[in-house]
């Protein structure tokens, strides 16, 4: 992945674009673009997306190079089972799924990777990332549009000793919390996302299921096609 889709495509139609560059820092203007294919309803704001959350679904999409990822969710209001705290209302998360992959398989690269947020759904058709500082997994057992029921990969459980007991898989590799982007001008800048607020809510993820749409994308080594659909019915929130 290097790329995603403007928002308000027909669907069928493919668009193109580059996220980072062969130097793996990210492109300024990618981050508009990405910002426009995650928002909810077609005449939602422009928010640019998070530069590290572009770097991870850059670094998630080489791992799983040539295979069709779809983005199921990505920037969400608060309100129902987003909370205030949510990194989908900041454009630091997004829920994805990829062509041919098992979302346990996702899931267990995912919280791998060091810096990032990795929450693995059982009863769901996706697996949620997202950008932060400390490296967090959670499992929720809970359905589309419920409250969440997190627990551990045995089942759910309000033991939150035992949820947070579960396995951790020693880093493969790092989210940069300090990445370089690339200016329109071709001069480069940095992103700091050590000062960064961190949500209260760091050890899981808080909010519960509510995509209303889909963006399909195709990965290769540098690009991303996509195409839009709506869902029969989407869940508020």
């Amino acid at each position: 992945l290097r790329g995603a889709s403007r928002a308000g495509a027909v669907p069928g139609e493919e668009v193109e674009i580059q996220l980072v560059d062969a130097e793996r820092r990210v492109i300024r203007e990618s981050l508009t673009t990405l910002g426009a294919a995650m928002r909810r309803h077609d005449d939602d704001a422009v928010q640019a997306a998070s530069p590290r959350l572009a770097l991870l679904l850059a670094k998630i999409s080489d791992e799983h190079g040539g295979r069709k990822v779809t983005l199921v969710s990505g920037f969400r209001a608060a309100g129902g089972r987003t909370r205030e705290t949510s990194r989908h209302t900041l454009g630091r998360a997004a829920d994805i799924r990829i062509q041919g992959v098992g979302n346990r398989g996702l899931w267990e690269r995912c919280r791998r990777i060091n810096h990032a947020g990795c929450g693995y759904y059982p009863r769901s058709t996706f697996v949620h990332v997202d950008a932060r500082r400390t490296r967090t997994q959670w499992v929720d057992w809970s359905r589309p549009g419920r409250r969440a029921r997190y627990g551990t990969l045995r089942g759910p459980t309000r033991n939150r000793r035992r949820r947070l007991a579960m396995d951790r898989p020693g880093v493969t590799s790092d989210l940069p919390l300090v990445i370089q982007i690339v200016e329109p001008d071709g001069s480069v800048t940095t992103f700091d996302d050590t000062h960064e607020p961190e949500p209260e809510s760091n050890l899981e993820e808080e909010d519960g299921h509510g995509p209303s749409w889909r963006f399909y994308y195709r990965f290769d080594a540098s690009r991303l096609d996509s195409d839009r659909r709506l869902d029969e019915s989407p869940p508020e929130g």
